[in-house]
């Protein structure tokens, strides 16, 4: 018995032997084989999708024919706990237990005490404390986890446009709730999820607002937005280099790196032994020499001056070439310090 296993043992071993000789005389087999095998995994992939597709098809017209719609914080579990008398219907099980840990047992729309029922279920508008507009549980966020202040996804997303024109706004958690006043909770990491909510539900379908959905640049942009504002202002300097790029980027003045429109410039750290000094910092982007700035006034690095001040003043006065050359060829107008010459006046001789 023990013969003949060792035989086959054998065999086995020169068919694999024979196999890879023959694979390795013939690459364009190793190659076509490789590819089948690449299709193999590519059609599984899109069986999985169609599938997830058609499971949220189903969920979709499940919750439709139930009148049911998303829960109201996570976007994920249907809204099936209805408070009562009032009837509002805004959280799945677990989000709505989270509410009333904090706030007691009242109910997230109208605020008034309430039971949990989930005999008679029914869809549930919320009034928009900022447009003042009735709308579904699956077109509002909750604006962070530190809060439980709701608002529609139309005016979320414009809270969100106008900090991204002002990054004053953000600090190193995002940006603050919408209500303001006595709310200092921050939506910090749940771009991504008004990025999702606003893809399902805009533009509205009831021309309630005009809104677009956010986009996967303006996501990326508050991301950088926030981790530039973990640097302090004082530590914080900006490279004057046009083509200055991303490494991790092969385009230059990549619109995703750059911003929509390719200005937008990265903001570096000077370190804290820097602040208050004057040394050279290069760029750790682009390392252009040409590019150096000044740690201690953050313009141009100025070896041949020990002051900034000092830098300042030489370039004010005329000590680059295009200055030296009005100097040389104008002089100072009478009634004021402007340079002219002998054939071109200035505002001030039109009075």
């Amino acid at each position: 018995m023990g013969n003949a296993r060792s035989k086959k043992k054998r065999k086995k071993k020169e068919e694999e032997t024979k196999k890879t000789k023959q694979n390795n005389k013939n690459p364009g087999l190793k190659l076509y084989k490789a590819a089948m095998i690449h299709k193999d995994r590519e059609a599984e992939k899109e069986k999985q999708k169609k599938w997830k597709t058609e499971q949220e098809q189903v969920l979709q017209q499940q919750m439709e024919a139930m009148q049911l719609t998303e829960c109201a914080a996570c976007h994920i579990k249907p809204a099936i706990n209805a408070n009562r008398p009032c009837g509002h219907i805004l959280f799945c099980d677990e989000c709505l237990k989270d509410f009333r840990k904090r706030n007691g047992n009242i109910c997230p729309t109208c605020k008034k005490q309430s039971e949990i029922d989930t005999d008679t279920l029914k869809k549930t508008s919320l009034t928009c404390d900022i447009c003042y507009e009735d709308w579904e549980s699956n077109c509002i966020v909750k604006v962070s986890d530190d809060c439980d202040h709701l608002v529609c996804v139309s005016c979320m997303v414009e809270h969100v446009r106008t900090a991204l024109k002002d990054r004053t706004m953000f600090d190193e958690y995002g940006i603050g709730c919408p209500y303001g006043g006595n709310c200092y909770a921050k939506v910090k990491n749940k771009i991504y999820q008004l990025k999702n909510v606003s893809k399902k539900t805009l533009p509205d379908k009831k021309k309630r607002s005009n809104i677009m959905p956010l986009t996967i640049e303006e996501c990326d942009k508050y991301g950088r937005f926030m981790s530039d504002a973990k640097i302090p202002k004082w530590r914080r300097i900006y490279c004057t280099n046009e083509l200055c790029f991303n490494p991790n980027c092969d385009m230059l003045r990549c619109k995703k790196c750059h911003g929509r429109d390719g200005n937008e410039r990265f903001v570096q750290d000077i370190g804290e032994e820097n602040v208050g000094k004057m040394n050279k910092f290069i760029c750790i982007y682009c390392e252009d020499k040409k590019s150096a700035l000044c740690t201690k006034c953050k313009n141009a690095w100025h070896p041949k001056y020990i002051d900034c001040d000092q830098a300042y003043a030489a370039k004010r006065d005329g000590h680059d070439k295009s200055n030296l050359v009005i100097k040389l060829t104008t002089k100072k107008c009478p009634a004021c310090d402007e340079r002219i010459s002998h054939y071109h006046g200035h505002g001030c001789h039109r009075k």
